[in-house]
């Protein structure tokens, strides 16, 4: 039971800190909702760095692993913050 509650918070802390970095991103384009696009960043983010990872290692540039996913998202954080 207490693992299961762990991983649950360790996933939903993932998905709050891609919410984080790519709300730049989102603000621009849906700044005129509520949540200035908050929402949509946690949905974009998610996409944006699985798709990235995914590309990356199907044109083999790169190993399907969790260290090419940091990567990818210290890459996104770099591209949200210019």
């Amino acid at each position: 039971m207490l693992n299961d509650l762990l991983f649950v918070l360790k996933w939903w802390l993932y998905i709050l800190l891609l919410g984080i970095i790519f709300l730049p991103l989102t603000q621009k384009y849906f700044g005129r909702f509520f949540d200035k696009g908050y929402l949509f960043s946690k949905v974009i983010g998610t996409v944006l760095v699985g798709y990235t990872v995914w590309v990356l290692s199907a044109l083999r540039l790169a190993p399907f692993r969790g260290g090419t996913v940091w990567i990818t998202v210290g890459i996104w954080v770099v591209v949200n913050l210019g």
